[in-house]
């Protein structure tokens, strides 16, 4: 059993960046494996992992959402499950979970997403989170409402035939990510994913409104039809994953 050191939620605004703390201690527990399934599922006092944060305005706790239950504090719900539900799924179905819960509540309200694999002591553990931090969440719901996350992932066309050829396509794609910073009301770079295909692919994430999506997606086309020697690759729209962190400690 791990214990995490306090908990910080901020709100990214491009380079800057808000802080809020406060004193609760998140814990990171495993499932015991000893108690029999059925004792772990009828507990209210076993592990439940969180996938994210929705306003909790016209629900009552124990109302599914998206697939999840939802925990209701005052005008915020967490949306969890227990975490002996998925604790017999391999690492890559419990993350394609976590995202589907995140993003199917995504469509229809605003989320803000929970780092993948959060889990508490109880139900209990998830309230008294909800209270502590009660500010600091209301603020990033309304940071993300009505936005969405676009992802614009660029690197060459074809091999560079050269350093001096390399050289300037990083220049050309560093200003076509950053020609895009004008559409979106904050944008930051974010690592590569595994499956980028060199290690010169640059990435940035785009915090945009839900109803500029279709124009984002226009001004992205524009500026790749004037780069042939770039390979340009957007996706989205997601909820604003880049955006909000919450860090538990380790």
């Amino acid at each position: 059993m791990h214990r995490g050191t306090e908990p910080v939620i901020s709100t990214h605004h491009g380079s800057a960046e808000t802080a809020h703390s406060s004193r609760l201690v998140a814990r990171h527990v495993t499932p015991s494996s000893r108690a029999p399934l059925r004792s772990r599922l009828t507990s209210q006092g076993e592990p439940v992992t969180v996938f994210g944060v929705i306003p909790g305005s016209g629900l009552e706790s124990g109302a599914s959402v998206a697939g999840a239950e939802a925990l209701v504090v005052r005008q915020l719900a967490a949306l969890l499950e227990e975490s002996s539900l998925g604790a017999f799924l391999g690492r890559a179905r419990q993350v394609a979970r976590y995202r589907a819960v995140v993003e199917q509540a995504f469509v229809e309200r605003s989320i803000v997403p929970v780092p993948w694999g959060t889990t508490f002591r109880s139900r209990a553990s998830v309230a008294r989170w909800l209270e502590l931090h009660y500010s600091p969440l209301q603020e990033a719901l309304e940071f993300v409402a009505e936005r969405a996350m676009m992802r614009v992932r660029v690197g060459a066309a074809a091999p560079p035939a050269n350093e001096a050829a390399a050289a300037s396509v990083d220049g050309r794609l560093w200003t076509l990510l950053r020609g895009l910073k004008g559409d979106a009301i904050a944008a930051i770079p974010v690592v590569a994913s595994a499956d980028a295909r060199t290690d010169r692919d640059a990435q940035c994430a785009y915090l945009i409104e839900r109803d500029s999506i279709s124009g984002f997606e226009q001004r992205v086309k524009s500026l790749t039809s004037a780069e042939p020697l770039l390979r340009v690759e957007l996706s989205g729209p997601f909820p604003a994953y880049d955006f909000v962190q919450m860090d538990f400690g380790g």
